[in-house]
């Protein structure tokens, strides 16, 4: 959720119209979320070397890319602008997902199964939709339309009557969350020596 700096409204017409992201977005999308996340403290914890964490997090965010896109999971707007990975309680994890994911951090690898068994440890039983990550391109900041991306997608929650399930990396965030709805769900997760997530919870209400 930190990384969706937008003003409270959205666009509903021309490009920022929201729409399910394809395969064909792949390239654009993933390399948005690269760029927005090159100087995020979580990423910096898990791929200290500069230079290879420009390396690293395409590669990253194309595994979890195919991974949302497997459940119908991608949000984004006509023009690419900005974009919402989510996952669901039926979204299939990819065969080999998990070798994909160790190649790419090479030999951040061990912090990055840090990161993972750590988010996986505090993700509640129920079933619930999953917020993963959320970009908007520079050109569009305070645009409005990730902010979109986000109501859209939770009306689509409460549309299947689902809870939600985020973790907040920053003060922003949990703002953020607490805006849509989310409340604070268990103690923080502590990276070693590291930044903190907030898990965070929304249970499912009628549209306005």
């Amino acid at each position: 959720m930190d990384t969706v700096n937008t003003a409270t409204a959205g666009l509903a017409t021309g490009a920022g119209v929201v729409r399910r992201g394809t395969a064909a977005d792949t390239g654009p999308l993933v390399s948005l979320l690269a760029t927005a996340f090159r100087d995020d403290p979580i990423a910096v914890w898990i791929f200290p070397d500069a230079r290879r964490r420009r390396a690293a997090l395409p590669g990253f965010f194309r595994a979890l890319y195919d991974l949302s896109l497997g459940g119908d999971g991608v949000w984004t707007t006509a023009d690419l602008g900005a974009v919402l990975l989510t996952t669901g309680p039926d979204t299939p994890e990819p065969v080999g997902f998990a070798e994909r994911l160790d190649a790419v951090a090479g030999e951040d690898g061990a912090a990055l199964r840090t990161v993972l068994g750590l988010l996986d440890a505090h993700r509640p039983a129920d079933p619930h939709h999953h917020v993963s990550f959320a970009g908007v391109a520079p050109e569009r900041q305070r645009s409005g339309w990730g902010a979109r991306l986000l109501e859209d997608f939770l009306w689509h929650c409460d549309d299947q009557g689902l809870p939600v399930h985020a973790e907040a990396s920053s003060a922003g965030g949990r703002a953020l969350g607490r805006r849509y709805g989310f409340h604070p769900r268990g103690p923080e997760i502590r990276l070693p020596d590291g930044p903190t997530l907030q898990p965070m919870w929304r249970v499912p209400r009628g549209r306005p």
